[in-house]
């Protein structure tokens, strides 16, 4: 049971890092999904910001 109350209490955690982290996506060219053909690297599109409320 502590292992339990300790995995919950960590995934709060997470989840609220989460939320405070503005949430960015990458366009589809983006060197964050060049995988599998190549590695992937660190983003060269700049990002956009994605909502978090749902419209």
């Amino acid at each position: 049971m502590p292992r339990l109350a300790a995995a919950l209490i960590l995934a709060g955690v997470a989840l609220a890092a989460l939320r405070r982290r503005p949430l960015v996506g990458h366009w589809s060219d983006c060197a964050v999904h060049s995988e599998p053909a190549f590695p992937a690297g660190p983003c060269d599109c700049g990002g956009f910001p994605i909502s978090r409320t749902v419209h």
